[in-house]
């Protein structure tokens, strides 16, 4: 069964990877990407990954892109299989986490085969993936690493649909090339979100600061805490815009206003000097 595209289906998307300032300076590529598949009008999933950035992953350009359609296509392909597009009932937790872990594995072992295609230390194609398998109806979420996801319910708020992973030193974070236990919820993070939605987002932490609530003081104590909360104001202003101009132009052109937009559309997300990846759906 072949997949429709986003601009038939029940959602307007905007999706769009962007240099950021840093690798622009350092003349490195963009390490971030995207991927959008639709399964039928209402399912469909979307993925973002964020490459390792340093010296030492210096392919991690190639991993990002290719784990974000790897990942796409195995997810699009579990959901499928378990007949949840047709059914439009959403899986038991544990039956989420068995078959989301069980796709980002075929994705890791498939980039292993990458990586001897390409001639390249696996390592060196570092990247941490999120996923969504979004519907009217709820969303399935499955993460590897840091950045941040998202969903607005039928009564218009927002709240988190995963929680990054944090490491013991600030900035530490892991990957899908990394090693480690695939039963361990530490690493791999599975959630079902089992209610209506009407909008969802992805993003990479290069711009978590301008439109998530991620690091809060705590009044008299020299602590921060994570309240892991999307703005509001900020994604409603923004979904309302990409539904207006979705339904006004084609899917084509909404991507490249998109990608303007996070490139130099707002003046403090223009000078981030990290690589920006967002990806914002709004029923129709």
């Amino acid at each position: 069964m072949s997949s429709i595209s986003v601009s038939d289906s029940k959602w307007i998307i905007a999706g769009a990877s962007v240099i950021g300032q840093g690798h622009i300076k350092d003349q490195k590529p963009c390490q971030d990407a995207h991927f959008i598949q639709m399964i039928n009008k209402t399912w469909g999933v979307a993925v973002v990954c964020d490459g390792a950035g340093s010296d030492a992953y210096s392919n991690s350009h190639l991993g990002s892109q290719y784990v974000a359609e790897q990942a796409a296509k195995e997810l699009t392909n579990m959901v499928r299989k378990e007949d949840w597009n047709d059914t439009n009932k959403l899986p038991t937790e544990n039956a989420w986490n068995r078959c989301a872990i069980k796709a980002l594995q075929n994705v890791r072992q498939n980039l292993e085969h990458y990586a001897v295609m390409k001639n390249v230390e696996l390592k060196t194609l570092a990247c941490t993936v999120i996923a969504l398998a979004f519907s009217p109806h709820g969303v399935l979420s499955v993460h590897i690493g840091d950045g941040r996801a998202g969903y607005r319910d039928d009564n218009g708020e927002w709240d988190s649909a995963i929680t990054p992973f944090k490491g013991s030193q600030v900035g530490e974070t892991v990957f899908i090339t990394s090693e480690f236990d695939w039963e361990d919820k530490q690493y791999i993070e599975t959630k079902v979100i089992d209610s209506p939605v009407t909008a969802f987002t992805l993003l990479t932490d290069g711009l978590e600061w301008y439109c998530w609530e991620c690091n809060v003081k705590l009044e008299d104590k020299d602590q921060y805490i994570d309240p892991n909360k999307p703005f509001k104001q900020f994604f409603d202003t923004n979904a309302e815009t990409v539904k207006k101009i979705g339904e006004q132009t084609t899917h084509d052109e909404l991507q490249e206003k998109w990608r303007g937009y996070l490139g130099h559309g707002h003046p403090k997300i223009k000078e981030e000097q990290d690589d920006k990846t967002m990806v914002l759906g709004v029923l129709k």
